[in-house]
Protein backbone atom coordinates (compact mmCIF):
# COMPACT_ATOMS: atom_id res chain seq x y z
CA UNK A 1 0.00 0.00 0.00
CA UNK A 2 2.57 2.36 0.81
CA UNK A 3 4.28 1.58 -2.45
CA UNK A 4 1.05 2.57 -4.26
CA UNK A 5 0.53 5.73 -2.34
CA UNK A 6 4.51 6.70 -2.84
CA UNK A 7 3.72 6.51 -6.83
CA UNK A 8 0.66 8.44 -6.64
CA UNK A 9 0.90 11.97 -8.72
CA UNK A 10 0.90 14.87 -6.64
CA UNK A 11 -2.19 16.93 -5.82
CA UNK A 12 -3.73 19.14 -7.88
CA UNK A 13 -2.87 22.94 -6.58
CA UNK A 14 -6.51 25.22 -7.27
CA UNK A 15 -4.58 28.29 -7.04
CA UNK A 16 -2.54 27.87 -9.85
CA UNK A 17 -4.77 29.35 -12.84
CA UNK A 18 -4.91 32.03 -15.36
CA UNK A 19 -7.78 33.49 -17.32
CA UNK A 20 -6.93 35.41 -20.67
CA UNK A 21 -9.19 36.82 -23.03
CA UNK A 22 -7.12 35.51 -26.76
CA UNK A 23 -9.27 38.20 -28.91
CA UNK A 24 -9.50 40.90 -26.30
CA UNK A 25 -12.37 42.60 -24.58
CA UNK A 26 -14.86 44.92 -26.63
CA UNK A 27 -14.40 48.45 -26.55
CA UNK A 28 -11.02 48.10 -26.60
CA UNK A 29 -9.66 47.89 -23.30
CA UNK A 30 -6.42 46.08 -22.30
CA UNK A 31 -7.02 42.04 -21.90
CA UNK A 32 -3.51 41.40 -20.42
CA UNK A 33 -4.24 44.20 -17.94
CA UNK A 34 -7.20 41.92 -16.64
CA UNK A 35 -5.10 38.67 -16.45
CA UNK A 36 -2.65 40.22 -14.61
CA UNK A 37 -5.32 42.51 -12.37
CA UNK A 38 -7.12 39.56 -11.70
CA UNK A 39 -6.11 38.23 -8.11
CA UNK A 40 -8.72 36.41 -6.50
CA UNK A 41 -10.71 33.35 -6.96
CA UNK A 42 -12.94 32.47 -10.08
CA UNK A 43 -15.46 29.93 -9.48
CA UNK A 44 -15.99 27.72 -12.06
CA UNK A 45 -20.02 27.46 -13.34
CA UNK A 46 -21.80 23.98 -12.00
CA UNK A 47 -23.20 22.19 -14.96
CA UNK A 48 -26.68 21.20 -14.15
CA UNK A 49 -28.58 18.68 -16.16
CA UNK A 50 -32.50 19.06 -15.08
CA UNK A 51 -34.27 15.73 -13.87
CA UNK A 52 -37.86 14.50 -13.92
CA UNK A 53 -39.75 11.17 -12.46
CA UNK A 54 -41.59 8.67 -14.31
CA UNK A 55 -43.67 6.27 -12.39
CA UNK A 56 -43.92 2.43 -13.60
CA UNK A 57 -46.00 0.21 -12.05
CA UNK A 58 -45.14 1.78 -8.22
CA UNK A 59 -41.59 2.45 -8.87
CA UNK A 60 -40.47 6.17 -9.45
CA UNK A 61 -37.09 6.29 -11.99
CA UNK A 62 -35.38 9.46 -12.31
CA UNK A 63 -34.68 10.32 -15.68
CA UNK A 64 -32.53 13.25 -16.81
CA UNK A 65 -33.79 15.94 -19.16
CA UNK A 66 -32.29 19.60 -20.20
CA UNK A 67 -29.51 21.48 -19.35
CA UNK A 68 -30.34 23.78 -16.41
CA UNK A 69 -26.60 25.50 -16.17
CA UNK A 70 -26.48 28.90 -15.31
CA UNK A 71 -24.07 29.81 -17.35
CA UNK A 72 -22.77 32.60 -15.11
CA UNK A 73 -19.88 33.49 -13.36
CA UNK A 74 -17.61 36.51 -11.34
CA UNK A 75 -14.79 37.56 -12.08
CA UNK A 76 -12.92 40.27 -9.63
CA UNK A 77 -10.09 42.46 -11.02
CA UNK A 78 -7.93 44.68 -8.79
CA UNK A 79 -8.23 48.54 -10.09
CA UNK A 80 -4.95 50.20 -11.39
CA UNK A 81 -4.27 53.43 -10.00
CA UNK A 82 -4.60 54.92 -13.23
CA UNK A 83 -8.14 53.34 -13.37
CA UNK A 84 -7.73 52.09 -16.62
CA UNK A 85 -9.11 48.14 -15.45
CA UNK A 86 -12.29 50.08 -14.33
CA UNK A 87 -12.42 52.05 -17.60
CA UNK A 88 -11.91 49.06 -19.59
CA UNK A 89 -14.75 47.22 -17.93
CA UNK A 90 -16.95 50.18 -17.97
CA UNK A 91 -16.47 50.19 -22.30
CA UNK A 92 -17.51 46.99 -22.48
CA UNK A 93 -20.66 47.32 -20.09
CA UNK A 94 -21.39 50.38 -21.99
CA UNK A 95 -21.49 48.30 -25.33
CA UNK A 96 -24.11 45.63 -24.01
CA UNK A 97 -25.94 48.62 -22.57
CA UNK A 98 -25.94 51.94 -23.11
CA UNK A 99 -26.96 53.93 -20.01
CA UNK A 100 -28.52 56.88 -21.44
CA UNK A 101 -30.47 55.63 -24.03
CA UNK A 102 -31.34 51.88 -23.00
CA UNK A 103 -30.42 50.46 -26.01
CA UNK A 104 -28.52 47.04 -26.31
CA UNK A 105 -25.72 46.57 -28.08
CA UNK A 106 -25.28 43.51 -30.67
CA UNK A 107 -24.41 40.70 -29.56
CA UNK A 108 -21.86 39.80 -32.22
CA UNK A 109 -20.03 43.31 -31.03
CA UNK A 110 -20.36 42.41 -27.32
CA UNK A 111 -19.50 38.58 -26.76
CA UNK A 112 -15.55 37.45 -26.94
CA UNK A 113 -13.91 33.74 -25.43
CA UNK A 114 -12.03 33.18 -22.57
CA UNK A 115 -9.53 30.72 -21.54
CA UNK A 116 -9.05 29.02 -18.07
CA UNK A 117 -5.76 28.00 -18.06
CA UNK A 118 -4.71 25.71 -14.73
CA UNK A 119 -0.75 25.27 -14.23
CA UNK A 120 1.59 22.85 -12.80
CA UNK A 121 4.94 21.51 -12.14
CA UNK A 122 7.32 21.70 -14.19
CA UNK A 123 7.46 25.37 -15.12
CA UNK A 124 3.76 25.82 -14.79
CA UNK A 125 2.96 23.90 -17.70
CA UNK A 126 -0.91 23.97 -18.96
CA UNK A 127 -2.50 20.61 -17.03
CA UNK A 128 -6.22 21.91 -17.95
CA UNK A 129 -7.65 24.13 -20.18
CA UNK A 130 -11.09 25.05 -20.70
CA UNK A 131 -12.58 27.96 -23.46
CA UNK A 132 -15.64 29.81 -22.72
CA UNK A 133 -17.45 30.43 -25.65
CA UNK A 134 -19.31 33.59 -26.19
CA UNK A 135 -18.30 35.50 -22.82
CA UNK A 136 -20.23 38.68 -22.19
CA UNK A 137 -20.28 40.92 -19.15
CA UNK A 138 -23.72 41.47 -17.77
CA UNK A 139 -22.80 43.20 -14.61
CA UNK A 140 -20.03 45.42 -12.70
CA UNK A 141 -19.92 47.00 -9.26
CA UNK A 142 -16.80 48.75 -8.44
CA UNK A 143 -15.90 48.11 -4.57
CA UNK A 144 -17.12 49.16 -1.54
CA UNK A 145 -16.03 53.25 -0.89
CA UNK A 146 -14.40 52.93 2.50
CA UNK A 147 -12.02 55.73 4.17
CA UNK A 148 -11.06 53.46 7.30
CA UNK A 149 -9.95 50.43 4.95
CA UNK A 150 -6.47 48.66 4.91
CA UNK A 151 -3.98 49.05 2.24
CA UNK A 152 -6.43 46.89 0.05
CA UNK A 153 -6.68 47.72 -3.55
CA UNK A 154 -9.88 48.67 -4.79
CA UNK A 155 -11.45 45.87 -6.95
CA UNK A 156 -13.91 46.43 -9.93
CA UNK A 157 -16.69 42.81 -9.30
CA UNK A 158 -18.09 41.52 -12.76
CA UNK A 159 -20.66 39.10 -13.66
CA UNK A 160 -20.16 37.72 -16.86
CA UNK A 161 -22.34 35.09 -18.93
CA UNK A 162 -21.64 32.67 -21.15
CA UNK A 163 -22.91 30.01 -24.53
CA UNK A 164 -21.04 26.92 -23.96
CA UNK A 165 -17.90 25.22 -22.84
CA UNK A 166 -15.11 23.39 -24.63
CA UNK A 167 -12.79 21.59 -22.37
CA UNK A 168 -9.37 21.96 -24.66
CA UNK A 169 -7.56 19.14 -22.39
Amino acid sequence: MIEYVTGLSDDAMSNMFGILFPEGIPGGGNAELLRLRMDQAFDEPERIVGKYEVNWEGIRIPKTGSEETTKEFTLAFRVDINYDVHRAIKNWWNLVLNPDTGAMGLEADTRVSMIHNAYGPPNKTIKYSKRYNGVKIASYKPTTWDPNATAEPSRVECGFIYASIDDLT
